[in-house]
């Protein structure tokens, strides 16, 4: 068994271009504004209402902001400048950004700590003007409840992979503006979740079920041994984490499901043995950005003793 250990910064992501979504205001909309930038190179200001409930006890958070141009302004939205409630600067990152193609709105990510006014200056690139629309959003918060929490990352689970038009794709959980629902928007989701505990060291700790686990003398491997075809994984690591499985070919890209550890910390997976021997690849995240992979080989007996006619 291995495990590696890094930390990821969601909001450098590169977000892919995105669909045209619909019109409807995802849950997670914490407050739509109008503005006009009137003339080149001069920003117009807009202010949002940022909240403790929002914030949830966490240093800080992310919060989302669209601009999109009114029908018939030449604006190519940027937002260039945020500040909080005393006036001190917030670090702004850009997502998706307005083109003269389809993509007309513009998409940044703005770090606070601080509940009250976040005000956003946005600006028309190459010196367009025009009226506009501005959406901030709480990333991760699905069911609109101003807060993320073990209910949103629950809610997401059914919703990961799904793409505009399907029938389980909400537009709340789409955090990236991306169309489809990967495993950056489990990321944004992971930064504005409350921890349920203090940080420590992310591990993983992994063991098949009791039913499925083989009993008396089994070979000296590491890993699990069983006699089943199809067994499940129990697992325990930080409470609130994110559990990515692989794709089912070992190329550590996690292009499979994604499991979220529950309050205690307690997982399960259920998995089908191919052969003798099968690696289950893991990506685990944690609310504080730690990630680890891990890697539990799973011997299966019967498939792998001489003669044997499952082969």
């Amino acid at each position: 068994m291995s495990s590696t250990k890094a930390q990821f910064r969601p909001l450098l992501e590169t977000c892919e271009p995105r669909v045209a979504l619909s019109a409807d205001v995802p849950a997670n909309t914490l407050a739509v504004a109008q503005g006009e930038v009137q003339a080149p190179r001069k920003p117009a200001e807009i202010s949002v209402p940022v909240s403790a409930r929002n914030i949830n006890h966490r240093h800080s958070i992310i919060i989302g902001e669209t601009v999109r141009p009114d029908n018939g302004s030449s604006l190519l939205p940027a937002v260039t400048h945020a500040h909080g409630p005393s006036g001190e600067p917030l670090p702004v990152h850009q997502g998706i950004q307005a083109g003269r193609g389809r993509q007309r709105s513009t998409h940044a990510y703005i770090r606070t700590g601080q509940a009250g006014p976040l005000t956003s200056r946005v600006t028309g690139r190459a010196g367009t003007t025009g009226g506009f629309q501005l959406s901030a959003t709480l990333p991760g918060d699905l069911n609109g409840d101003g807060q993320v929490t073990l209910a949103d990352q629950k809610a997401f689970l059914s919703t990961f992979r799904s793409r505009y038009r399907n029938t389980n794709y909400l537009p709340s959980a789409d955090a990236n503006q991306n169309g489809q629902i990967g495993q950056g928007d489990a990321r944004f989701l992971l930064r504005n979740l409350k921890p349920l505990t203090p940080k420590v060291p992310l591990s993983i700790f992994l063991t098949l079920a009791p039913e499925d686990a083989a009993k008396g003398p089994t070979p000296k491997t590491s890993g699990g041994k069983t006699h089943h075809r199809d067994v499940t994984i129990l697992g325990h690591t930080t409470p609130g984490t994110f559990i990515f499985t692989d794709s089912g070919v070992g190329d550590f890209s996690f292009q499979g499901d994604v499991i979220a550890a529950d309050a205690q910390g307690n997982f399960a997976i259920k998995v089908r043995n191919k052969e003798g021997l099968t690696n289950y690849n893991f990506l685990a995240i944690d609310p504080y950005g730690q990630q680890v992979t891990r890697v539990y080989p799973v011997y299966w007996l019967d498939f792998a003793a001489p003669g044997s006619k499952l082969k």
